[in-house]
Protein backbone atom coordinates (compact mmCIF):
# COMPACT_ATOMS: atom_id res chain seq x y z
CA UNK A 1 0.00 0.00 0.00
CA UNK A 2 2.96 2.03 0.78
CA UNK A 3 4.84 1.75 -2.75
CA UNK A 4 1.04 2.45 -4.28
CA UNK A 5 0.40 5.32 -2.43
CA UNK A 6 3.95 7.16 -3.45
CA UNK A 7 3.47 6.57 -6.95
CA UNK A 8 -0.28 8.13 -6.35
CA UNK A 9 1.63 11.09 -4.64
CA UNK A 10 3.68 11.75 -7.79
CA UNK A 11 1.26 11.53 -10.46
CA UNK A 12 -1.07 13.68 -8.31
CA UNK A 13 1.95 16.26 -7.80
CA UNK A 14 2.52 16.37 -11.40
CA UNK A 15 -1.02 16.48 -12.36
CA UNK A 16 -1.09 19.54 -10.25
CA UNK A 17 2.04 21.17 -11.37
CA UNK A 18 0.22 21.04 -15.06
CA UNK A 19 -2.93 22.35 -13.76
CA UNK A 20 -1.28 24.87 -12.25
CA UNK A 21 1.18 25.89 -15.27
CA UNK A 22 -1.98 26.19 -17.27
CA UNK A 23 -4.26 28.63 -14.89
CA UNK A 24 -0.78 31.14 -15.05
CA UNK A 25 -1.07 31.03 -18.86
CA UNK A 26 -4.93 31.78 -19.02
CA UNK A 27 -4.75 34.37 -15.85
CA UNK A 28 -2.04 35.95 -18.75
CA UNK A 29 -4.10 35.88 -21.54
CA UNK A 30 -6.85 38.10 -20.01
CA UNK A 31 -5.14 40.07 -18.55
CA UNK A 32 -3.31 41.53 -22.00
CA UNK A 33 -6.88 40.92 -23.55
CA UNK A 34 -8.35 43.42 -20.92
CA UNK A 35 -5.58 46.17 -21.13
CA UNK A 36 -6.22 46.31 -25.17
CA UNK A 37 -9.87 46.05 -24.53
CA UNK A 38 -10.24 49.26 -22.21
CA UNK A 39 -7.73 51.55 -24.74
CA UNK A 40 -10.28 49.93 -27.58
CA UNK A 41 -12.98 53.21 -28.15
CA UNK A 42 -14.95 50.37 -29.19
CA UNK A 43 -15.31 49.85 -25.52
CA UNK A 44 -17.91 53.07 -24.94
CA UNK A 45 -20.35 51.28 -26.69
CA UNK A 46 -20.66 48.74 -23.36
CA UNK A 47 -20.93 52.36 -21.44
CA UNK A 48 -23.98 54.19 -20.90
CA UNK A 49 -24.30 57.71 -22.70
CA UNK A 50 -25.27 59.27 -19.52
CA UNK A 51 -21.72 57.94 -18.12
CA UNK A 52 -19.82 59.41 -21.46
CA UNK A 53 -18.92 63.37 -22.11
CA UNK A 54 -17.27 65.11 -24.99
CA UNK A 55 -14.33 67.07 -25.12
CA UNK A 56 -13.81 70.02 -27.24
CA UNK A 57 -10.40 72.31 -27.04
CA UNK A 58 -9.39 70.63 -24.26
CA UNK A 59 -13.12 71.77 -21.61
CA UNK A 60 -16.07 69.15 -21.27
CA UNK A 61 -19.14 70.08 -23.35
CA UNK A 62 -21.76 71.31 -21.32
CA UNK A 63 -25.13 69.47 -22.23
CA UNK A 64 -28.03 72.30 -22.86
CA UNK A 65 -29.96 70.71 -20.38
CA UNK A 66 -27.13 70.93 -17.73
CA UNK A 67 -26.79 74.25 -18.47
CA UNK A 68 -23.92 74.89 -16.17
CA UNK A 69 -21.19 73.34 -13.87
CA UNK A 70 -19.81 76.21 -11.12
CA UNK A 71 -22.42 78.71 -9.86
CA UNK A 72 -21.45 82.45 -10.50
CA UNK A 73 -20.62 84.09 -7.74
CA UNK A 74 -23.12 86.13 -6.18
CA UNK A 75 -23.17 89.98 -7.38
CA UNK A 76 -23.53 93.21 -4.92
CA UNK A 77 -27.02 94.39 -5.67
CA UNK A 78 -27.40 97.94 -6.63
CA UNK A 79 -27.02 100.21 -3.27
CA UNK A 80 -30.31 102.34 -4.50
CA UNK A 81 -32.59 99.62 -5.34
CA UNK A 82 -31.55 97.39 -2.53
CA UNK A 83 -32.39 100.45 0.21
CA UNK A 84 -35.77 101.09 -1.74
CA UNK A 85 -36.48 96.87 -1.00
CA UNK A 86 -35.55 97.88 2.72
CA UNK A 87 -37.27 100.23 3.27
CA UNK A 88 -40.83 99.13 1.74
CA UNK A 89 -40.24 95.85 3.32
CA UNK A 90 -39.59 97.82 6.46
CA UNK A 91 -43.01 99.43 5.94
CA UNK A 92 -44.43 95.78 5.27
CA UNK A 93 -43.09 94.35 8.43
CA UNK A 94 -41.77 96.35 11.01
CA UNK A 95 -44.68 99.42 10.59
CA UNK A 96 -47.45 97.31 9.47
CA UNK A 97 -47.89 100.27 7.22
CA UNK A 98 -49.16 98.20 4.13
CA UNK A 99 -50.39 101.36 2.27
CA UNK A 100 -46.64 102.66 2.43
CA UNK A 101 -45.46 99.88 1.80
CA UNK A 102 -47.83 99.31 -1.59
CA UNK A 103 -46.53 102.61 -2.58
CA UNK A 104 -42.57 102.28 -2.25
CA UNK A 105 -43.03 98.87 -4.11
CA UNK A 106 -45.03 100.08 -6.77
CA UNK A 107 -42.64 103.15 -7.25
CA UNK A 108 -39.51 100.60 -7.48
CA UNK A 109 -41.24 98.14 -10.12
CA UNK A 110 -42.48 101.52 -11.92
CA UNK A 111 -38.66 101.71 -14.44
CA UNK A 112 -38.81 98.18 -15.69
CA UNK A 113 -35.01 98.59 -15.93
CA UNK A 114 -34.46 98.77 -12.78
CA UNK A 115 -37.06 95.90 -11.51
CA UNK A 116 -33.91 93.78 -10.14
CA UNK A 117 -34.73 89.74 -9.69
CA UNK A 118 -35.16 90.31 -5.79
CA UNK A 119 -37.86 93.37 -6.18
CA UNK A 120 -39.41 91.66 -8.94
CA UNK A 121 -39.71 88.38 -6.35
CA UNK A 122 -40.57 90.88 -3.49
CA UNK A 123 -43.29 92.67 -5.20
CA UNK A 124 -45.02 89.49 -6.22
CA UNK A 125 -45.01 87.96 -3.11
CA UNK A 126 -46.20 91.30 -1.61
CA UNK A 127 -49.26 91.76 -3.86
CA UNK A 128 -50.11 88.20 -2.81
CA UNK A 129 -50.07 88.43 0.67
CA UNK A 130 -51.76 92.27 0.33
CA UNK A 131 -54.78 90.38 -1.35
CA UNK A 132 -53.77 91.80 -4.86
CA UNK A 133 -54.38 88.89 -6.92
CA UNK A 134 -54.39 90.73 -9.81
CA UNK A 135 -51.17 92.43 -9.42
CA UNK A 136 -49.37 89.19 -8.25
CA UNK A 137 -50.19 87.52 -10.91
CA UNK A 138 -49.24 90.46 -13.14
CA UNK A 139 -46.10 90.68 -11.70
CA UNK A 140 -45.59 86.57 -11.59
CA UNK A 141 -45.74 87.08 -15.20
CA UNK A 142 -43.73 89.65 -15.61
CA UNK A 143 -41.37 87.03 -14.41
CA UNK A 144 -42.20 84.07 -16.03
CA UNK A 145 -41.23 86.85 -19.36
CA UNK A 146 -37.80 86.97 -16.94
CA UNK A 147 -37.16 83.58 -17.49
CA UNK A 148 -37.12 83.49 -21.36
CA UNK A 149 -33.08 82.90 -20.77
CA UNK A 150 -30.33 80.52 -21.96
CA UNK A 151 -30.12 77.29 -19.40
CA UNK A 152 -26.75 78.94 -18.70
CA UNK A 153 -28.05 81.61 -16.85
CA UNK A 154 -29.01 78.92 -13.86
CA UNK A 155 -25.27 79.97 -13.24
CA UNK A 156 -26.09 82.80 -11.42
CA UNK A 157 -27.81 81.90 -7.35
CA UNK A 158 -30.03 85.42 -7.78
CA UNK A 159 -31.54 84.33 -11.07
CA UNK A 160 -31.50 80.41 -9.08
CA UNK A 161 -33.23 81.53 -6.23
CA UNK A 162 -35.89 83.82 -8.31
CA UNK A 163 -36.43 80.82 -10.17
CA UNK A 164 -37.60 78.74 -7.30
CA UNK A 165 -39.85 81.68 -6.16
CA UNK A 166 -41.81 82.21 -9.44
CA UNK A 167 -42.27 78.31 -9.26
CA UNK A 168 -43.70 79.12 -5.64
CA UNK A 169 -45.89 82.22 -6.77
CA UNK A 170 -47.04 80.11 -10.25
CA UNK A 171 -48.40 77.26 -7.42
CA UNK A 172 -49.74 79.88 -4.96
CA UNK A 173 -52.23 81.98 -7.88
CA UNK A 174 -52.35 78.35 -10.27
CA UNK A 175 -50.68 79.56 -12.69
CA UNK A 176 -48.97 77.41 -14.90
CA UNK A 177 -45.15 77.45 -15.70
CA UNK A 178 -43.48 78.30 -18.81
CA UNK A 179 -41.17 75.80 -20.55
CA UNK A 180 -38.27 78.29 -20.03
CA UNK A 181 -38.71 78.26 -16.53
CA UNK A 182 -39.27 74.79 -16.20
CA UNK A 183 -35.79 74.04 -17.91
CA UNK A 184 -34.56 76.60 -15.27
CA UNK A 185 -36.17 74.42 -12.22
CA UNK A 186 -34.47 71.47 -14.06
CA UNK A 187 -31.31 72.65 -13.46
CA UNK A 188 -31.31 73.97 -10.45
CA UNK A 189 -28.43 72.50 -7.97
CA UNK A 190 -29.93 70.46 -5.15
CA UNK A 191 -29.90 72.52 -2.33
CA UNK A 192 -32.67 74.45 -3.73
CA UNK A 193 -34.46 72.21 -5.62
CA UNK A 194 -35.06 69.94 -2.38
CA UNK A 195 -37.11 72.63 -0.49
CA UNK A 196 -38.77 73.15 -3.68
CA UNK A 197 -40.37 69.98 -4.27
CA UNK A 198 -41.17 69.52 -0.73
CA UNK A 199 -42.90 72.98 -0.68
CA UNK A 200 -45.09 72.07 -3.55
CA UNK A 201 -45.66 69.00 -2.26
CA UNK A 202 -47.28 70.46 0.71
CA UNK A 203 -49.43 72.98 -1.85
CA UNK A 204 -50.76 69.90 -3.36
CA UNK A 205 -48.95 70.81 -6.73
CA UNK A 206 -46.04 67.80 -6.83
CA UNK A 207 -43.87 67.48 -9.34
CA UNK A 208 -42.65 64.37 -9.66
CA UNK A 209 -41.15 64.52 -13.44
CA UNK A 210 -39.80 67.98 -12.97
CA UNK A 211 -37.81 65.92 -9.59
CA UNK A 212 -36.54 63.23 -11.32
CA UNK A 213 -35.02 64.83 -14.61
CA UNK A 214 -33.94 67.60 -11.83
CA UNK A 215 -31.77 64.53 -9.86
CA UNK A 216 -30.52 63.30 -13.13
CA UNK A 217 -29.47 66.69 -14.72
CA UNK A 218 -27.53 67.11 -11.39
CA UNK A 219 -25.81 63.66 -11.19
CA UNK A 220 -24.85 64.54 -14.85
CA UNK A 221 -23.33 67.83 -13.92
CA UNK A 222 -21.79 65.66 -10.72
CA UNK A 223 -20.19 63.43 -13.78
CA UNK A 224 -19.04 66.34 -15.88
CA UNK A 225 -17.35 67.86 -12.76
CA UNK A 226 -15.76 64.56 -12.00
CA UNK A 227 -14.66 64.10 -15.46
CA UNK A 228 -13.11 68.05 -16.15
CA UNK A 229 -11.38 67.38 -12.35
CA UNK A 230 -9.43 64.66 -13.61
CA UNK A 231 -8.85 65.01 -17.60
CA UNK A 232 -7.14 69.06 -16.47
CA UNK A 233 -4.36 67.43 -18.53
CA UNK A 234 -5.18 65.10 -21.59
CA UNK A 235 -2.96 62.37 -23.16
CA UNK A 236 -2.09 62.15 -26.92
CA UNK A 237 -3.42 58.14 -26.33
CA UNK A 238 -6.03 56.53 -24.48
CA UNK A 239 -6.02 56.44 -21.51
CA UNK A 240 -7.33 54.80 -18.08
CA UNK A 241 -7.01 56.19 -14.81
CA UNK A 242 -8.67 54.77 -11.38
CA UNK A 243 -8.62 55.97 -7.94
CA UNK A 244 -10.86 54.43 -5.07
CA UNK A 245 -13.65 52.52 -7.07
CA UNK A 246 -13.80 54.90 -9.41
CA UNK A 247 -12.99 54.52 -12.74
CA UNK A 248 -12.17 57.20 -16.00
CA UNK A 249 -11.39 56.48 -19.55
CA UNK A 250 -10.05 58.81 -22.26
CA UNK A 251 -10.28 58.52 -26.07
CA UNK A 252 -8.90 61.29 -27.95
CA UNK A 253 -10.22 62.06 -31.47
CA UNK A 254 -8.33 63.28 -34.73
CA UNK A 255 -8.12 67.29 -33.54
CA UNK A 256 -6.03 68.05 -30.45
CA UNK A 257 -7.97 68.62 -27.36
CA UNK A 258 -10.82 66.54 -28.74
CA UNK A 259 -12.41 63.20 -27.60
CA UNK A 260 -14.60 61.57 -25.62
CA UNK A 261 -14.78 60.56 -21.75
CA UNK A 262 -15.76 58.22 -19.58
CA UNK A 263 -16.26 57.92 -15.70
CA UNK A 264 -17.84 54.15 -14.39
CA UNK A 265 -17.97 52.01 -11.31
CA UNK A 266 -15.06 49.40 -11.31
CA UNK A 267 -17.85 46.95 -11.00
CA UNK A 268 -18.50 47.77 -15.06
CA UNK A 269 -15.19 45.73 -15.85
CA UNK A 270 -17.14 42.90 -14.90
CA UNK A 271 -19.79 43.75 -17.88
CA UNK A 272 -17.29 43.07 -20.70
CA UNK A 273 -17.90 40.83 -22.90
CA UNK A 274 -16.99 37.69 -22.13
CA UNK A 275 -16.36 37.86 -18.49
CA UNK A 276 -20.09 36.56 -17.34
CA UNK A 277 -23.50 34.81 -18.00
CA UNK A 278 -25.47 38.67 -18.94
CA UNK A 279 -22.96 40.41 -21.02
CA UNK A 280 -23.36 42.78 -23.96
CA UNK A 281 -23.08 41.00 -27.49
CA UNK A 282 -19.19 41.34 -28.50
CA UNK A 283 -18.56 43.05 -31.75
CA UNK A 284 -15.92 42.40 -34.48
CA UNK A 285 -14.58 45.85 -32.91
CA UNK A 286 -14.46 44.57 -29.43
CA UNK A 287 -14.32 41.24 -29.46
CA UNK A 288 -15.39 38.72 -26.41
CA UNK A 289 -12.23 38.51 -23.73
CA UNK A 290 -11.04 35.28 -22.76
CA UNK A 291 -13.17 32.88 -20.52
CA UNK A 292 -10.34 31.74 -18.30
CA UNK A 293 -8.37 33.79 -15.70
CA UNK A 294 -9.81 35.40 -12.89
CA UNK A 295 -10.73 39.18 -12.36
CA UNK A 296 -10.36 40.66 -8.87
CA UNK A 297 -11.43 44.34 -8.22
CA UNK A 298 -11.05 46.94 -5.27
CA UNK A 299 -11.84 47.17 -2.32
CA UNK A 300 -10.17 43.37 -2.09
CA UNK A 301 -7.21 43.40 -1.66
CA UNK A 302 -5.38 42.04 -4.95
CA UNK A 303 -3.72 38.28 -3.75
CA UNK A 304 -0.21 38.83 -3.97
CA UNK A 305 1.02 37.53 -7.59
CA UNK A 306 -2.01 39.13 -9.15
CA UNK A 307 -1.30 41.00 -12.61
CA UNK A 308 -2.22 44.31 -12.33
CA UNK A 309 -3.93 45.82 -15.07
CA UNK A 310 -5.25 49.15 -13.69
CA UNK A 311 -2.67 49.23 -9.99
CA UNK A 312 -4.64 48.93 -7.03
CA UNK A 313 -8.00 48.76 -8.54
CA UNK A 314 -8.03 45.68 -10.97
CA UNK A 315 -6.48 42.72 -11.08
CA UNK A 316 -5.94 39.16 -12.88
CA UNK A 317 -5.05 36.03 -10.62
CA UNK A 318 -5.19 32.07 -11.96
CA UNK A 319 -7.83 30.30 -11.64
CA UNK A 320 -7.72 27.79 -9.19
CA UNK A 321 -6.95 24.13 -10.69
CA UNK A 322 -9.82 22.38 -11.09
CA UNK A 323 -9.80 19.03 -8.22
CA UNK A 324 -8.31 15.80 -10.27
CA UNK A 325 -10.45 12.74 -10.67
CA UNK A 326 -10.74 10.69 -7.60
CA UNK A 327 -8.57 8.02 -9.66
CA UNK A 328 -5.42 10.70 -9.59
CA UNK A 329 -5.98 11.74 -6.32
CA UNK A 330 -4.64 9.13 -3.50
CA UNK A 331 -6.20 10.54 -0.69
CA UNK A 332 -9.51 9.12 -1.79
CA UNK A 333 -8.13 5.61 -2.41
CA UNK A 334 -6.10 5.86 0.73
CA UNK A 335 -9.26 7.25 2.58
CA UNK A 336 -11.38 3.95 1.07
CA UNK A 337 -8.31 1.41 2.53
CA UNK A 338 -8.66 3.21 5.58
CA UNK A 339 -12.80 2.99 5.68
CA UNK A 340 -12.62 -0.91 4.50
CA UNK A 341 -10.10 -1.43 7.34
CA UNK A 342 -12.57 -0.09 9.63
CA UNK A 343 -15.60 -1.94 8.76
CA UNK A 344 -13.49 -5.02 9.18
CA UNK A 345 -12.89 -3.83 12.10
CA UNK A 346 -16.30 -2.50 13.27
CA UNK A 347 -17.91 -5.34 12.30
CA UNK A 348 -15.79 -7.43 14.30
CA UNK A 349 -17.01 -5.18 17.06
CA UNK A 350 -20.30 -5.61 16.50
CA UNK A 351 -20.47 -8.99 16.64
CA UNK A 352 -18.16 -9.23 19.78
CA UNK A 353 -20.66 -6.96 21.22
CA UNK A 354 -24.18 -8.62 20.15
CA UNK A 355 -22.31 -12.28 21.67
CA UNK A 356 -22.30 -10.26 24.97
CA UNK A 357 -25.37 -8.83 24.87
CA UNK A 358 -27.14 -11.95 23.76
CA UNK A 359 -25.20 -13.52 26.56
CA UNK A 360 -26.00 -10.51 29.21
CA UNK A 361 -29.74 -11.53 27.45
CA UNK A 362 -29.61 -15.20 28.63
CA UNK A 363 -27.97 -14.10 31.93
CA UNK A 364 -31.17 -12.01 32.62
CA UNK A 365 -33.30 -14.58 31.59
CA UNK A 366 -32.05 -16.75 34.03
CA UNK A 367 -32.27 -14.55 36.99
CA UNK A 368 -35.12 -13.85 36.17
CA UNK A 369 -36.56 -17.17 36.19
CA UNK A 370 -34.15 -17.81 39.28
CA UNK A 371 -35.93 -15.07 41.09
CA UNK A 372 -39.52 -15.60 39.89
CA UNK A 373 -39.19 -19.37 40.84
CA UNK A 374 -37.63 -17.94 44.74
CA UNK A 375 -40.23 -15.90 44.90
CA UNK A 376 -42.95 -18.46 44.21
CA UNK A 377 -41.41 -21.07 46.34
CA UNK A 378 -41.43 -19.25 49.51
CA UNK A 379 -45.79 -18.61 49.80
CA UNK A 380 -46.32 -21.40 47.91
CA UNK A 381 -44.19 -23.37 51.15
CA UNK A 382 -46.25 -21.43 53.63
CA UNK A 383 -49.63 -22.49 51.88
CA UNK A 384 -48.33 -25.91 51.92
CA UNK A 385 -47.86 -26.10 55.25
CA UNK A 386 -50.12 -24.02 56.94
CA UNK A 387 -52.85 -26.73 54.81
CA UNK A 388 -50.18 -29.56 56.24
CA UNK A 389 -51.61 -28.24 59.91
CA UNK A 390 -55.04 -27.64 59.68
CA UNK A 391 -55.79 -31.09 58.77
CA UNK A 392 -54.69 -31.42 62.33
CA UNK A 393 -57.97 -31.99 64.39
CA UNK A 394 -56.10 -30.95 67.38
CA UNK A 395 -55.62 -26.84 65.89
CA UNK A 396 -57.57 -24.67 68.21
CA UNK A 397 -60.26 -22.71 66.86
CA UNK A 398 -58.69 -19.42 67.52
CA UNK A 399 -55.37 -20.83 65.94
CA UNK A 400 -57.34 -22.07 62.94
CA UNK A 401 -58.39 -18.32 62.31
CA UNK A 402 -55.17 -17.16 63.03
CA UNK A 403 -53.94 -19.49 60.05
CA UNK A 404 -56.83 -18.87 57.99
CA UNK A 405 -55.57 -15.01 58.08
CA UNK A 406 -52.12 -16.33 57.07
CA UNK A 407 -53.11 -18.29 54.36
CA UNK A 408 -54.77 -15.03 52.91
CA UNK A 409 -52.43 -13.12 53.23
CA UNK A 410 -49.65 -15.59 51.81
CA UNK A 411 -52.11 -16.06 48.96
CA UNK A 412 -52.39 -12.41 48.64
CA UNK A 413 -48.60 -12.20 48.23
CA UNK A 414 -48.72 -14.90 45.71
CA UNK A 415 -51.52 -13.20 43.77
CA UNK A 416 -49.62 -9.95 44.00
CA UNK A 417 -46.20 -11.73 42.66
CA UNK A 418 -47.77 -13.30 39.76
CA UNK A 419 -50.05 -10.04 39.07
CA UNK A 420 -46.73 -8.00 38.56
CA UNK A 421 -45.50 -10.60 36.32
CA UNK A 422 -48.48 -10.52 34.09
CA UNK A 423 -48.27 -6.49 34.38
CA UNK A 424 -45.04 -6.35 33.03
CA UNK A 425 -45.89 -8.40 30.14
CA UNK A 426 -49.30 -6.60 29.45
CA UNK A 427 -47.85 -3.00 29.93
CA UNK A 428 -44.41 -4.13 27.31
CA UNK A 429 -46.96 -4.89 24.64
CA UNK A 430 -49.27 -2.02 25.22
CA UNK A 431 -52.58 -4.20 26.63
CA UNK A 432 -52.59 -3.01 30.31
CA UNK A 433 -55.92 -1.13 30.61
CA UNK A 434 -58.03 -0.04 33.56
CA UNK A 435 -61.29 -0.64 35.56
CA UNK A 436 -61.33 3.08 37.02
CA UNK A 437 -64.64 3.38 39.22
CA UNK A 438 -65.82 5.36 42.38
CA UNK A 439 -64.23 4.22 45.00
CA UNK A 440 -62.68 5.20 48.79
CA UNK A 441 -59.30 5.29 49.00
CA UNK A 442 -58.86 5.68 52.46
CA UNK A 443 -61.06 2.30 52.85
CA UNK A 444 -58.81 0.43 50.30
CA UNK A 445 -55.67 1.30 52.55
CA UNK A 446 -57.37 0.09 55.29
CA UNK A 447 -58.58 -3.08 53.95
CA UNK A 448 -54.97 -3.61 52.24
CA UNK A 449 -52.98 -3.05 55.49
CA UNK A 450 -55.40 -5.47 57.16
CA UNK A 451 -55.05 -8.02 54.38
CA UNK A 452 -51.20 -7.97 54.76
CA UNK A 453 -50.99 -7.39 58.44
CA UNK A 454 -51.01 -11.26 59.22
CA UNK A 455 -47.48 -11.52 56.82
CA UNK A 456 -46.07 -8.46 58.44
CA UNK A 457 -46.52 -10.48 62.20
CA UNK A 458 -45.23 -13.68 60.70
CA UNK A 459 -42.22 -11.32 59.61
CA UNK A 460 -42.04 -9.90 63.50
CA UNK A 461 -43.34 -6.74 62.64
CA UNK A 462 -45.67 -4.70 63.94
CA UNK A 463 -48.10 -2.27 61.40
CA UNK A 464 -49.41 0.98 62.85
CA UNK A 465 -52.06 2.65 60.28
CA UNK A 466 -52.17 6.56 61.01
CA UNK A 467 -55.57 7.63 59.48
CA UNK A 468 -55.34 11.49 58.69
CA UNK A 469 -58.79 11.15 56.82
CA UNK A 470 -61.75 8.98 57.54
CA UNK A 471 -62.78 9.24 53.64
CA UNK A 472 -61.36 9.88 50.50
CA UNK A 473 -63.66 9.49 47.01
CA UNK A 474 -61.82 8.55 44.27
CA UNK A 475 -62.52 7.20 40.72
CA UNK A 476 -59.05 4.56 40.37
CA UNK A 477 -58.79 0.82 39.63
CA UNK A 478 -59.36 -0.51 42.80
CA UNK A 479 -57.25 -4.17 42.41
CA UNK A 480 -54.60 -1.54 40.90
CA UNK A 481 -54.44 0.88 43.62
CA UNK A 482 -54.39 -2.56 45.83
CA UNK A 483 -51.77 -4.03 44.30
CA UNK A 484 -49.53 -0.33 44.75
CA UNK A 485 -50.04 -0.46 48.14
CA UNK A 486 -49.35 -4.55 48.47
CA UNK A 487 -45.76 -4.04 46.61
CA UNK A 488 -44.94 -1.09 49.11
CA UNK A 489 -45.90 -2.76 52.28
CA UNK A 490 -43.80 -5.99 51.03
CA UNK A 491 -41.07 -3.61 49.63
CA UNK A 492 -40.91 -2.84 53.55
CA UNK A 493 -41.28 -6.36 54.81
CA UNK A 494 -38.60 -7.41 52.87
CA UNK A 495 -36.03 -4.26 53.89
CA UNK A 496 -37.50 -3.49 57.71
CA UNK A 497 -36.80 -6.90 59.00
CA UNK A 498 -34.56 -5.31 61.82
CA UNK A 499 -36.36 -2.15 62.24
CA UNK A 500 -39.90 -3.67 64.24
CA UNK A 501 -42.33 -2.21 62.82
CA UNK A 502 -44.04 -0.26 59.79
CA UNK A 503 -45.79 2.84 59.38
CA UNK A 504 -48.72 3.56 57.02
CA UNK A 505 -49.83 7.17 57.37
CA UNK A 506 -52.64 8.88 55.14
CA UNK A 507 -53.77 12.57 54.45
CA UNK A 508 -55.29 14.55 52.34
CA UNK A 509 -55.50 17.97 51.55
CA UNK A 510 -55.91 20.30 47.85
CA UNK A 511 -57.73 17.33 46.37
CA UNK A 512 -55.05 15.00 47.10
CA UNK A 513 -54.90 12.09 49.10
CA UNK A 514 -51.05 10.83 50.52
CA UNK A 515 -50.37 7.37 51.39
CA UNK A 516 -47.05 7.64 52.84
CA UNK A 517 -45.32 3.70 53.86
CA UNK A 518 -42.70 3.96 56.33
CA UNK A 519 -40.18 1.51 57.24
CA UNK A 520 -37.30 1.56 59.87
CA UNK A 521 -34.48 -0.17 57.58
CA UNK A 522 -31.21 0.35 56.69
CA UNK A 523 -32.98 2.68 54.34
CA UNK A 524 -32.18 4.30 50.39
CA UNK A 525 -29.32 6.62 49.43
CA UNK A 526 -30.46 9.98 48.40
CA UNK A 527 -28.83 9.14 44.93
CA UNK A 528 -30.88 6.28 44.23
CA UNK A 529 -34.12 7.78 45.44
CA UNK A 530 -35.43 8.06 41.79
CA UNK A 531 -33.47 4.89 40.77
CA UNK A 532 -35.15 2.28 42.60
CA UNK A 533 -38.41 2.58 40.52
CA UNK A 534 -36.31 1.18 37.18
CA UNK A 535 -37.03 -1.89 35.48
CA UNK A 536 -35.45 -4.83 37.18
CA UNK A 537 -33.31 -1.96 39.68
CA UNK A 538 -32.70 -2.83 43.14
CA UNK A 539 -30.63 -0.85 45.37
CA UNK A 540 -27.22 -1.57 45.38
CA UNK A 541 -27.01 -3.02 48.52
CA UNK A 542 -29.17 -5.89 47.21
CA UNK A 543 -27.84 -6.38 43.60
CA UNK A 544 -26.31 -9.74 44.86
CA UNK A 545 -28.85 -11.40 46.33
CA UNK A 546 -28.87 -10.26 50.05
CA UNK A 547 -32.53 -9.68 49.92
CA UNK A 548 -34.79 -11.82 47.54
CA UNK A 549 -36.87 -9.88 44.93
CA UNK A 550 -37.17 -9.23 41.21
CA UNK A 551 -37.34 -5.72 40.90
CA UNK A 552 -40.47 -5.21 39.28
CA UNK A 553 -42.91 -4.14 42.39
CA UNK A 554 -41.65 -0.69 42.58
CA UNK A 555 -41.31 -0.32 38.91
CA UNK A 556 -45.11 -1.11 38.48
CA UNK A 557 -46.10 0.77 41.39
CA UNK A 558 -45.02 3.94 39.70
CA UNK A 559 -46.01 3.05 36.49
CA UNK A 560 -49.99 2.54 37.92
CA UNK A 561 -50.02 5.40 39.94
CA UNK A 562 -48.83 7.65 36.90
CA UNK A 563 -51.48 6.01 34.88
CA UNK A 564 -53.85 7.53 37.53
CA UNK A 565 -52.63 11.02 37.57
CA UNK A 566 -50.37 10.50 40.88
CA UNK A 567 -46.88 10.39 42.49
CA UNK A 568 -44.80 8.14 44.21
CA UNK A 569 -41.83 9.19 45.03
CA UNK A 570 -39.06 7.85 47.53
CA UNK A 571 -37.63 9.98 49.89
CA UNK A 572 -35.63 9.97 53.45
CA UNK A 573 -37.67 10.46 56.69
CA UNK A 574 -37.39 13.40 58.69
CA UNK A 575 -36.05 12.07 61.64
CA UNK A 576 -34.42 8.48 62.01
CA UNK A 577 -33.36 5.75 59.64
CA UNK A 578 -35.12 4.02 57.32
CA UNK A 579 -36.95 4.66 53.83
CA UNK A 580 -40.41 6.44 52.82
CA UNK A 581 -42.08 6.00 49.90
CA UNK A 582 -44.71 8.27 49.48
CA UNK A 583 -48.44 7.65 46.96
CA UNK A 584 -50.27 10.75 46.06
CA UNK A 585 -53.60 10.23 44.38
CA UNK A 586 -56.03 12.62 42.77
CA UNK A 587 -59.82 12.94 44.54
CA UNK A 588 -62.99 14.26 43.69
CA UNK A 589 -63.74 17.42 43.40
CA UNK A 590 -66.59 17.41 45.66
CA UNK A 591 -64.06 15.66 48.04
CA UNK A 592 -61.63 18.11 47.53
Amino acid sequence: MAIVGSSLVRTAQQAQQRAELAAQRDARDLASALRAALRNPAVLTTIPPAEQANVRDGAVVVDNEVGWLQPLPERTPEAVLAGQLLAAQRAEWRDGDQASARRQFAMLLEEPARAAWPALVAGAFHALRDGATELAAARTQALLQACDRPPAAGAEPEFARAAVSTALLCAALTMPRSPQLDAHLIALPTELAAPLWSRLHERGTPAPDLAAAQRATAARRALLLELAAELRELPAQPAVRGRGERLWLWFPADAVGNGTAAAVDIAWLLTLPGLGTSRPTPSAALPPLPDRGQLVLAPAPLPHGADDVIPGLAGVVPEPAPPLPWSQRPGPLLGAAGLLLLVFGLSALALVRGARQQALALRARSEFLTGVTHELKTPLASIRLIADVLQDDDVEPAQQREYFALLGSETARLSTLLENVLDLGRMERGERAYDRRPGDLAAIVRDTVAQFRPLLQQARLAVALHEGCSAAAAVVDRGAIVQVLLNLLDNARKYAAGGGRIDVTTAAANGRFTVAVRDFGPGVPAAEHDAVFAQFRRGRAQQHGAVPGLGLGLFLARTIATAHDGTLVCEAPAQGPGARFVLTLPMLEENA
